[in-house]
């Protein structure tokens, strides 16, 4: 998943891994860190969402997959569809859909308070 790491720099970019409970984890690391039971909740994995946006001709072979790819992972609970909009494409015959969706995943508490921290630092400085 390109889009740069969560610190605001522009390096990196993210890792997904399948944790431990069957969840996505998204962090900047090559390897998903060893938690241990007993922890305080501050210190154990924190869960998130990673919101997308896409607009997809469903005429176009790999925009059509990655519609089926997003509903598959509706099915295992990894991803939530928070709005769809389909509009007939009358030369094409077919669809062209909108659709707004997250992929549910948990991330470690540090560099999920440094994306936190870099995001809203992102939103209440634009001009």
């Amino acid at each position: 998943m390109a889009g740069g790491n969560g610190n605001g720099n522009g390096n990196g970019a993210w890792k997904i891994h399948l944790g431990s409970t069957g969840t996505p984890f998204f962090t900047s690391k090559s390897t998903v860190p060893d938690y241990k039971d007993g922890l305080p909740n501050d210190m154990k994995p924190q869960l998130m969402s990673k919101v997308q946006v896409d607009i997809l001709d469903l005429s176009d072979k790999d925009d059509l997959a990655r519609y089926k790819e997003i509903w598959d992972c509706v099915g295992l609970r990894t991803v939530t569809v928070f709005f769809e909009k389909t509009e007939w494409l009358e030369d094409k015959q077919n669809w062209k859909v909108f659709i707004r969706w997250a992929l549910n995943g948990s991330m470690d508490p540090g560099e999920f308070r440094d994306t936190r921290q870099s995001m809203a630092h992102r939103v209440l400085n634009r001009s």
